[in-house]
């Protein structure tokens, strides 16, 4: 009897503490449900104050362990509950959770970090920015996991919250704002010549632009959990291995540019097929949120533009150079667009039209001669319009030869450029 007592005195003490704790999650709930359509504001306020944090001179004062392992972290959570408070009470649609998509997300991680295992062997390894020491490596974790949760529940919140409208614009939006969040203002440094321009393009914007792509696509139809899978694997990967791909920058940008973009192209067949075997059980509404996701033909232009970026970079070894001169002429005229392809100067014969550096501009002329002393050789040069012939180009000197011309398509260009005050592609100084 005594001890039934006890029991039956504790259980009714517990009661008082349940009504409360209910009374404060529906308090809680009817707040959510009443400003939690404005968390879109106060995420999109968050991932601005750290970006300025991650590049103001005022995070540089603090001492770097502190930085990094304490205030970073803290302030990505912060991030990443709001996120979640939006996505959980302020919206209206949203993806389901879905095993399928985890594991094409977590398929897709492990096999980018497979592709850089396999370049690391083909190329070179070479040891890794990152502090691997006890307990750095756990603080290094920490710093991850909590920046992309942060990062990634707010992609998907953010997509979520407005794809729905207009899904192409604001996928794309999504894309890009998210890609520039993650590249530091430094970055934009390297712009000072077009040399290290061309550099800081393909070996860092184009791939970080490549996986923000696959990244949003991923949270488009799976949700944060979905593309924060794929993100931590990639991401660990990079923080936590003591050894990395050592890569010259053409190389690491055609990987890591095109790695995502095949990634992308097979998660979106096996996710269409996964939907079609699902139509027969879901209902109508479910059906139409379905066919609002990206199809073959939009995915495919986004992959056609990257492919055109690095055409126009010379990545497949060849690139367009538009014709904004007179010198060749009748040949070439001003507005044409001709192909350079990239050869050897020793597979360049008399007749041939190439590209060279001047000593301000690139230079597209004929070669007219071609000497050759102590090895090495020396072309002379004439543009088909005129009567002089060109100072002594050298091996050094030589982009490539033309292999095809496109009358015309070129005026647009031209236009925008004399606008801007530029009549020839300028040089690096």
């Amino acid at each position: 009897m005594h001890n039934s007592e006890d029991s039956s005195t504790q259980k009714q003490k517990n009661v008082p503490f349940r009504n409360k704790k209910n009374k404060g999650l529906e308090r809680f709930n009817t707040f959510s449900n009443k400003y939690a359509s404005w968390a879109w504001i106060i995420t999109i306020a968050l991932l601005g104050i750290m970006f300025y944090l991650n590049n103001s001179p005022i995070m540089f004062g603090i001492e770097p362990n502190i930085r990094f392992y304490l205030i970073l972290p803290l302030l990505w959570i912060i991030v990443g509950l709001v996120a979640s408070w939006g996505w959980k009470y302020g919206l209206e649609e949203k993806p389901k959770f879905n095993k399928f998509f985890l594991l094409l997300a977590i398929g897709a991680g492990i096999t980018q970090v497979l592709v850089a295992l396999i370049s690391g062997l083909l190329f070179k390894f070479g040891k890794s920015p990152y502090t691997h020491s006890f307990p750095y490596i756990l603080g290094n974790a920490l710093f991850v996991i909590t920046y992309l949760a942060g990062l990634e529940f707010s992609r998907a919140y953010l997509l979520a919250r407005y794809v729905n409208k207009k899904p192409l614009l604001i996928f794309l939006l999504i894309t890009i704002s998210f890609t520039a969040l993650i590249i530091p203002l430094g970055f934009y440094t390297k712009f000072s010549s077009p040399e290290t321009a061309f550099i800081a393009v393909g070996s860092t914007l184009m791939p970080s632009f490549s996986k923000s792509m696959l990244a949003t696509y991923l949270a488009w139809i799976g949700g944060p959990l979905v593309v924060f899978a794929y993100g931590i694997i990639v991401t660990l990967f990079e923080w936590l291995s003591p050894i990395l791909p050592k890569l010259s920058w053409m190389v690491t940008a055609f990987l890591e540019t095109l790695t995502p973009m095949i990634l992308l192209l097979i998660v979106n067949q096996l996710a269409i097929q996964q939907d079609e075997g699902d139509t027969i059980s879901v209902d109508e509404q479910e059906q139409k949120k379905k066919e609002k996701r990206p199809s073959y033909l939009w995915v495919g232009v986004a992959v056609l533009g990257v492919a055109l970026v690095w055409f126009n970079m010379g990545l497949f070894g060849i690139r367009p150079y538009l014709v904004s001169g007179i010198s060749m002429r009748p040949t070439l005229k001003a507005g044409d667009v001709v192909v350079i392809e990239a050869v050897s100067p020793r597979e360049i014969a008399v007749g041939d039209v190439i590209l060279f550096k001047g000593s301000k501009v690139y230079i597209l002329h004929r070669v007219i001669e071609i000497n050759s002393e102590s090895g090495k050789l020396e072309f002379i040069t004439q543009g088909d319009g005129l009567s002089t012939i060109d100072d002594p180009v050298s091996e050094t000197q030589i982009e490539g030869k033309m292999v095809a011309s496109v009358p015309k398509i070129g005026w647009v260009a031209i236009g925008i450029r004399r606008a801007l005050g530029y009549d020839q592609i300028p040089m690096p100084k």
